[in-house]
């Protein structure tokens, strides 16, 4: 009789699974579309979750802020320090007339600069990969280089 072995890798991607399905639908924050889709939900409560925030104009008693895929809103902070298209971290509360008040804004410094840096490891990655190996076109499969 033939045993049949069913190794851990099923076990670990179900976990995985189950907390990635776990975040997803019982995350503990309001994000910034939920509330704009049920405004009743976010009255007095602090939103944290938003789309890439970044800054966009600045005015005297606050300034537009800019998400990945949403429609800009007016985030009513102080403004001293700031600068046009910085990212941000932000906690805020939604107003009555659609527009946010700043509890917390932290400005992202050098973000742009960290996710450039963190491209040097992955390309010394493919470099080395490619050291390594050869890519065959005739055949679409790559081929440990032979070392003579």
């Amino acid at each position: 009789m033939k045993k049949i072995r069913i190794g851990t890798t099923p076990i670990w991607l179900l976990l995985i699974a189950g907390l990635s399905a776990y975040g997803a639908f019982r995350h503990p924050w309001i994000s910034y579309r939920e509330c704009v889709k049920d405004p009743g939900l976010c009255r007095g409560r602090v939103i944290e979750s938003f789309r890439e925030p970044m800054i966009g104009t600045i005015s005297s008693d606050g300034f537009i802020l800019l998400q990945r895929g949403e429609t800009p809103v007016f985030v009513h902070a102080d403004t001293t320090g700031l600068k046009s298209g910085e990212y941000t971290g932000l906690k805020a509360v939604l107003r009555e007339d659609g527009s946010l008040e700043a509890v917390r804004l932290v400005v992202a410094r050098g973000r742009r600069e960290k996710m450039i840096i963190s491209l040097i490891p992955a390309a010394l990655i493919v470099l080395l990969f490619l050291i390594r190996f050869r890519f065959d076109f005739r055949e679409w499969m790559f081929y440990r280089r032979n070392r003579a």
